[in-house]
C-alpha cells in the first residue's frame, strides 16, 4: 500500500503533467519514490515524464523498472518503442512496438510506426552500413600500422575504439560478429607483444639480482593478463608467468641463504622471511631442496623453525656455491 503522503505527491506529479510543467511533475514523481520506491504508478508517471521532457534513456530506464516490479498496462510497450527510436535504438523498438501490437493489433498508429520503422532500417543497412565499415576499416589499418611500429598500447586503445563502433546496431550482426573476432585476435597479439617484451625485461633484471624489480614486473604483467579475450591462451600465459614469478622468489630467496649462510652460524626461519619478504612456507621448502641437493651446507629443525648453517664449510666452499647459483639463475632465465 502506498503512503498518504507518496499519494499526494502522486497526485500532484499527475497535474503538473497534464499542464505541461514537467520539471515539477519530474520532481513530485521522484519524491513520491523516496516514499514509495516500488510504486509501479509512480515509475510509469515518471518515465511518461521524462519522455515528454526528451530524456529517453531516463524514460526507457522508468518504464523497465515499472514492468520489472508489476504487470503494468501494455501502453508502456509502445512509450518504450517511441524512447528508443529517439535514441536510435531500432531493434530494441522494434521488439516493443511488437510486443504492443500483441495486446492491441488494430492500433492504427502503431502498425503506422513499425511499417516506417522497417523503412527506415532497410534504408541504413543498405546506405549507412558501408560508409561505418569504411571507417572502422581505416582504424583497422591504422592499429595494424602501431603495431608494426611496437606502439602496442596505441594499438590496443585504437582496437577498443573499433569495438565500440561495431556494437553500434546499424551494422549488420553477421558482419560485426565477424569483425569483433578479427578485432580481439589483434587485441591478443599486441598483449602478447606487450608480455614478452615484458618477460625479456625482467630477465635482464634477473641478471643483474635485481629480484624485488624483477617480481614486481611479473605482478604488473599478470594484470595485463587479465585483459586477454582468448580465455585459453589467457589460461596458459597466466599460469607460465605465475611459474617464472614462483622460481624468481626462489631464486632471490637461494641468493639470500647463500650469503647469510657464510655470515651466521644459526638462523631461525622468521629472521629469513624478514630479510627476504617472501611467503614462510616457500622459504622452508627451498630451504630444505637446497640442503638436500647439498647446494647449501646446513640443517633445518622443524620443531624450532630454525637453520643451523655449517658457517665455515660454506665460506670454504664459496666459489662453488655461487657457480651453482649462477647455473640455477641461468636455468631459470631460459625458461623464459
Amino acid at each position: 500500500m502506498m503512503s498518504k503522503d507518496a499519494k499526494k505527491k502522486l497526485k500532484k506529479g499527475k497535474i503538473f503533467l497534464q499542464q505541461k510543467d514537467l520539471i515539477k511533475a519530474i520532481k513530485y514523481f521522484e519524491e513520491g519514490l523516496k516514499l514509495a520506491p516500488d510504486s509501479v504508478e509512480l515509475w510509469f508517471n515518471l518515465g511518461s515524464s521524462f519522455l515528454s521532457n526528451h530524456k529517453f534513456r531516463d524514460a526507457i530506464r522508468c518504464f523497465h523498472k515499472a514492468i520489472k516490479l508489476n504487470t503494468v498496462g501494455y501502453i508502456v510497450f509502445k512509450l518504450l518503442a517511441e524512447s528508443y527510436i529517439k535514441i536510435g535504438k531500432f531493434d530494441e523498438a522494434r521488439k516493443y512496438y511488437e510486443k504492443f501490437l500483441e495486446f492491441d493489433p488494430d492500433d492504427k498508429e502503431g502498425k503506422e510506426n513499425l511499417q516506417k520503422l522497417t523503412v527506415v532500417q532497410n534504408i541504413i543497412k543498405k546506405n549507412i552500413s558501408p560508409i561505418y565499415l569504411k571507417r572502422i576499416n581505416q582504424k583497422m589499418e591504422e592499429a595494424l600500422l602501431l603495431k608494426s611500429q611496437k606502439k602496442y598500447i596505441d594499438s590496443v586503445s585504437l582496437y577498443k575504439e573499433i569495438i565500440q563502433l561495431l556494437f553500434n546496431e546499424i551494422l549488420d550482426s553477421t558482419e560485426t560478429n565477424k569483425l569483433l573476432n578479427e578485432v580481439r585476435v589483434n587485441i591478443d597479439s599486441n598483449y602478447f607483444e606487450i608480455i614478452n617484451g615484458r618477460i625479456e625485461t625482467v630477465s635482464a633484471l634477473i641478471k643483474q639480482q635485481k629480484f624485488d624489480e624483477a617480481i614486481e614486473n611479473y605482478r604488473a604483467t599478470l594484470e595485463i593478463v587479465k585483459n586477454i579475450f582468448d580465455l585459453n591462451k589467457r589460461l596458459d600465459v597466466r599460469n607460465e608467468l605465475k611459474e617464472l614469478l614462483n622460481q624468481t622468489k626462489i631464486n632471490k630467496i637461494k641468493n639470500i641463504i647463500l650469503k647469510l649462510g657464510t655470515q651466521f652460524g644459526r638462523l631461525q626461519v622468521i629472521e629469513i622471511v624478514e630479510e627476504c619478504k617472501e611467503e614462510e612456507h616457500l622459504i622452508v621448502s627451498t630451504i630444505n631442496q637446497m640442503i638436500e641437493k647439498k647446494e647449501i651446507y646446513a640443517k633445518f629443525f622443524e620443531s624450532s623453525k630454525s637453520v643451523a648453517f655449517d658457517q665455515q664449510t660454506n665460506i670454504d666452499e664459496i666459489d662453488k656455491l655461487m657457480e651453482q647459483y649462477r647455473q640455477w639463475e641461468k636455468e631459470g632465465i631460459s625458461k623464459k
